[in-house]
């Protein structure tokens, strides 16, 4: 006999049957689907991945979007909300333009940042669309200098400023003095990008990469901390000296006056605490040299820096300001009384009293067992006692010092 349930089986029974297929068919479909999802993604992700390019060959990328690594120098923000980090990578710099820009990144900190490189005007720079263009790989200590330190990483240098000049529209060049261990030293600072610049005689931090030739470079406003602000004061030029002489001068800058020793030549000079006779002869460093003084002449020094030049082992006036309070006008001099010659007077326009000759066709002005050379006389006056107005020049041709009269008496 046939079973006959085998062959009548439920409804029921049926439609479970069939409801078992389709659900094998449903994961069968959305494995697959993953799998190609997933492919998708990779597709796209390896589409996506762009090139990784060293600050040094950025230039050769110009308009492409690249990756670069650097090591954070500094942050300016604009009003626009836009910002400016300076990155370098050894000896190699470049500028990143962040379009939209809250966050402050720490100098010393190591950056990837993805953008479009641009030539800028002195380096190629990259231009990212906000912070989420930058990934910080790590946050760099920051020390302060000291003999040890390496070159191409960040330090902190606490110093007094001896010079400060503006050299672009919100670029400064100073010159700080600072202890380096227990030695006190000089050390160059290039500060980029700082609308506030610091005065002489100011107690400041800055925050900056150290060059191969000792040199720092500092970019943004948060790299400079001006600790202390320096109040000039005025003071006599022989106080001065004896504050140089206990060893107790301060490098506050200081105002003050005094006598030129010497005719200026150069960029530089010498004071003394009266036109002639000085016991007292302090060097005098500025920038340009200035055709308005002379020696004798009484001048100010607005806001003078006071420092130790080892070499000479002196120290040395560097003022921001050289104003001419009182000319001392024409030297009369006496040739006879001049132990030294009128070397001194160098430059100087001098009156000068003796007896006109001739020495082998060349006119001489003789004054006892002393003579100079004449230039511009009129013969006719040989032989005759003459005072004559000129200045004295020194010919390098043959060695000697000459009176150069432009008119004749």
């Amino acid at each position: 006999m046939f079973n006959i349930r085998y062959f009548l089986l439920p409804a029921e029974v049926r439609c479970l049957h069939d409801l078992q297929l389709s659900g094998s068919a449903v994961r069968a479909f959305v494995i697959c689907f993953s799998i190609v999802g997933i492919l998708i993604m990779v597709l796209i992700g390896h589409l996506s991945e762009v090139e990784e390019v060293e600050l040094t060959d950025l230039k050769n990328h110009i308009g492409e979007v690249v990756q670069s690594r650097g090591v954070v120098l500094g942050t300016v923000h604009y009003g626009s909300g836009a910002s400016k980090l300076l990155i370098f990578d050894c000896n190699d710099t470049a500028e990143v333009y962040i379009e939209t820009s809250k966050k402050e990144f720490k100098p010393g900190s190591r950056i990837m940042v993805r953008g479009e490189v641009y030539p800028g005007d002195e380096r190629p720079g990259i231009t990212a669309a906000n912070d989420r263009s930058i990934e910080v790989l790590g946050n760099g200590e920051i020390s302060e200098l000291d003999r040890w330190s390496e070159p191409w990483e960040v330090y902190d240098v606490r110093g007094t400023v001896v010079s400060s000049d503006r050299v672009g529209w919100d670029d400064h060049d100073l010159v700080i003095l600072y202890f380096r261990g227990d030695v006190q030293e000089r050390i160059g600072v290039l500060l980029l990008e700082c609308e506030e610049g610091p005065g002489l005689g100011d107690l400041i931090n800055v925050t900056g990469v150290l060059g191969t030739e000792g040199d720092l470079l500092c970019f943004g406003p948060g790299s400079l901390q001006i600790l202390n602000r320096a109040v000039p004061r005025c003071i006599s030029l022989r106080q001065l000296i004896q504050e140089m002489e206990l060893g107790v001068a301060s490098l506050e800058p200081r105002t003050l006056e005094g006598f030129l020793r010497y005719e200026p030549t150069g960029r530089s000079f010498y004071i003394g605490e009266e036109p002639s006779g000085s016991l007292i002869s302090v060097k005098v460093k500025i920038p340009e040299p200035i055709e308005f003084i002379h020696k004798g002449d009484l001048v100010e020094l607005v806001n003078c820096s006071i420092t130790w030049d080892p070499q000479s082992l002196r120290y040395h006036l560097s003022p921001e300001l050289v104003r001419l309070l009182e000319p001392y006008g024409t030297w009369v001099i006496n040739l006879e009384s001049l132990d030294y010659g009128v070397g001194e007077f160098e430059g100087c326009r001098v009156v000068v009293k003796g007896v006109l000759e001739t020495i082998n066709g060349t006119a001489v002005l003789l004054d006892g067992e002393r003579s100079i050379i004449v230039v511009g006389i009129d013969n006719g006056e040989i032989g005759e006692e003459v005072e004559l107005e000129g200045t004295i020049v020194f010919d390098a041709f043959d060695n000697r010092y000459r009176l150069i009269v432009e008119e004749g008496p």
